[in-house]
């Protein structure tokens, strides 16, 4: 507890202060007393060894996500095919028939929700990259702790709608004693929130919260430690600018880097992002494109596409690419495609690539709402 109680120099943008206000570091007051972390309950000498974990609650880009009453029909006419000529004799039998035979697209979906992914293994505080709409289904499962406030971390890539519109249904906004902390290399965030809390769009304006709100404007390329992990930053080609980030600890590395454009210079020798997802045991990697939308109707428009992102991956040998930030105009059935494409180019550029290459990704997936995978 000493340790995890060691105080880091945070500095924060107080929100009753604005954009110009001081930079004044965070108070003792501002972090749980030894009795309030023994009141959490959390099992905290577990909590500090166990791995870190990521969950996705949102992996969709975009305002408009598909979700239209034709698909759900669609499922359930491929899932009726695919039942043909066998014979159910029990629930347990369609269940096994739905898990093991039918493909993701039909028993499944890849969600609706807008990005927003949770790092877990930190016992003492909540942390999530990104606060889409994604959030408002953490914020729906979220059980607070009885008279004990929650810290809460948000590292934003940017602050564009679909990127913060969850802290419209975070519900611990609302509750006093709850300590938030948006970390941003953006100095316009704290305007950009005053303008989604305001009328006549919401009736609760951001001052009437009743949680404590800071805002952290971090400087470029200065690598921080927070709540056991070391983070850094890097700066991304994406229209307003955005940041990729790089979670390290106790040996594992996690590399969140969304709506993020690669250009021709990503094949040359020193791009700076094949060192910043080095040896990454997940990188999330925006993924929103095929190569040839990138080139042709997508170009610059500030996300990438699945081919530069195995070969940045394999060059930086990370072991498991996760693809992300998927097309709100992308149907189940063309994201298992989008999945399978990626795959099959890996397996083409593992036997034909550069040297680099053949230090092989252990595994590539299509990130989808409710995935929660182990660093």
């Amino acid at each position: 507890i000493g340790e995890l109680l060691k105080m880091r120099s945070i500095f924060t943008i107080r929100l009753s202060e604005g954009i110009q206000g001081a930079r004044v570091p965070l108070g003792p007051s501002f972090y749980p007393s030894p009795k309030k972390m023994l009141a959490l309950g959390y099992g905290l000498y577990y909590e500090c060894l166990r791995a870190m974990e990521v969950m996705f609650w949102g992996t969709r880009g975009g305002l408009c996500p598909v979700q239209a009453a034709a698909l759900t029909r669609q499922k359930v006419m491929s899932a009726i095919k695919g039942a043909q000529g066998l014979r159910f004799d029990s629930d347990a039998d369609v269940a096994t028939f739905v898990d093991t035979v039918l493909p993701f697209s039909v028993s499944k979906s890849y969600g609706f929700q807008t990005a927003c992914v949770q790092i877990l293994g930190t016992p003492l505080a909540y942390l999530f990259c990104d606060a889409g709409s994604g959030l408002a289904s953490f914020s729906q499962q979220y059980v607070p702790h009885k008279g004990v406030g929650s810290r809460f971390h948000f590292f934003l890539s940017h602050v564009h709608w679909d990127h913060i519109h969850g802290f419209l249904s975070f519900l611990p906004l609302y509750v006093a004693g709850n300590q938030i902390i948006i970390h941003t290399h953006h100095v316009e965030a704290p305007q950009a929130f005053r303008m989604l809390f305001s009328t006549p769009c919401h009736p609760v304006s951001l001052e009437a919260l009743r949680a404590d709100i800071r805002f952290d404007i971090m400087p470029e390329g200065l690598p921080t430690q927070l709540e056991g992990l070391s983070v850094r930053s890097i700066a991304q080609d994406h229209p307003g600018g955005s940041y990729g980030y790089r979670f390290e600890t106790m040996g594992r590395t996690l590399v969140y880097s969304t709506d993020a454009e690669h250009r021709e210079d990503a094949a040359f020798p020193g791009y700076p992002f094949v060192d910043f997802f080095d040896r990454a045991d997940i990188l999330i990697f925006d993924a929103q494109y095929s190569f040839a939308e990138s080139l042709l109707s997508k170009a610059n428009w500030g996300h990438s596409n699945n081919i530069t992102a195995v070969e940045l991956a394999f060059r930086a040998q990370v072991k498991h690419l996760v693809l992300f930030h998927n097309d709100s105009a992308a149907t189940d059935e063309a994201l298992d495609q989008h999945l399978f494409n990626t795959r099959l180019y890996a397996d083409i550029y593992r036997g034909e690539g550069p040297v680099s290459a053949h230090t092989p990704i252990e595994a590539i997936s299509l990130a989808y709402d409710s995935l929660l995978l182990k660093v």
